[in-house]
């Protein structure tokens, strides 16, 4: 685990990572209103047309891909960086691995938001839900970050 000095340090950086996490949580949760209103706040009125099992089909790979690509393109730890180089490195890491991820559950929900207002079915609007629920449980926690940043460090949590 980080040491309190050292999470008081990332505290402040990690507070941006949290106010854009929740304005992307806020676009979706104003959004949800206007498109079941441009819909008539219909539900399940037909089956399901293409629309919905295509954003569907696009929706679970971008929860699965939430959790392996933001790895992939926030890059290794620095092996010869120290102290304090080495938490801003990993800081920065976080962060990137963190947009990554809310990014793309973000564009779940907006495309099942999108496909609900023209195809009217709850099934989008489930979609929309399990999407906010992985970027609730994804929310950069200050507890989350150190232990992330702990371990890519070297500091086993």
């Amino acid at each position: 685990m980080l040491s309190a000095e050292q999470n008081s340090r990332i505290a402040p950086k990690l507070r941006y990572v949290q106010i854009a996490a929740v304005a992307m949580l806020t676009i979706i949760g104003i959004l949800i209103p206007v498109m079941c209103q441009i819909a008539n706040w219909q539900f399940l009125t037909q089956s399901p047309k293409m629309l919905t099992w295509i954003a569907g089909f696009a929706s679970l790979m971008m929860f699965s891909m939430a959790f392996a690509v933001p790895r992939i393109f926030s890059g290794r730890p620095s092996k010869g960086l120290k102290g304090d180089a080495a938490l801003d490195s990993a800081l920065g890491m976080f962060t990137t691995e963190t947009f990554i991820q809310l990014a793309l559950l973000l564009g779940a929900a907006l495309v099942n938001l999108v496909v609900y207002s023209v195809e009217h079915h709850v099934t989008s609007l489930v979609l929309v839900g399990i999407a906010i629920s992985i970027m609730l449980m994804c929310f950069p926690r200050t507890s989350k970050a150190s232990s992330a940043i702990a371990g890519k460090i070297g500091m086993r949590p």
